[in-house]
């Protein structure tokens, strides 16, 4: 990602500072052109109105993705299928419906784009144990304690496994 405007994709200079430029044009070109007329002061208010109820309007669409968490990352997905956070929290989101095979699924992804992740391999991790996917979920514990042994919670899960699986 640059800072600074260039050809091909969006800069974050250009993703932060696009519209306020668009803005401030269009609120010194609109300031320019009611001074000059003499029904400069409807034309203000008239444009007031449209452009605050386009506010309103994106406004609702928006709000309507936060209606629960799954809608939400859902959304963010569909705006960004490299999100790995979101995929992340989509999966947290399922689990908590009851839907852990999806879970699993945006899981994985989580893993795919994130590999270093640790708290990736503890979530799926975690999820397939809870399917009864012992030796797969082993697997991704052991993949979270070899990346950051010193966390109690990743070792902890793991021997959690190991109970539920008698080898202990």
């Amino acid at each position: 990602m640059t800072f600074f405007p260039g050809k091909g994709k969006m800069s974050l200079f250009s993703a932060c500072f696009w519209s306020q430029d668009y803005i401030i044009i269009a609120v010194w070109g609109i300031t320019d052109i009611l001074e000059k007329n003499k029904h400069g002061k409807k034309i203000a208010t008239i444009l007031t109105v449209i452009i605050l109820s386009a506010f309103g309007v994106r406004t609702a669409i928006q709000v309507g993705f936060w209606q629960n968490n799954v809608k939400l990352f859902t959304n963010a997905i569909r705006v960004n299928d490299r999100n790995d956070l979101a995929h992340n929290n989509l999966g947290v989101a399922l689990e908590d419906v009851g839907k852990r095979d999806r879970a699993i699924f945006h899981y994985r992804k989580f893993v795919e784009i994130n590999p270093l992740n640790v708290d990736a391999f503890n979530n799926l991790a975690n999820a397939l144990a809870d399917k009864g996917r012992f030796e797969e979920a082993e697997t991704y514990y052991r993949k979270a304690v070899g990346i950051k042994p010193e966390n109690a919670v990743y070792r902890y899960n793991l021997g959690a496994l190991y109970i539920r699986q008698g080898k202990v």
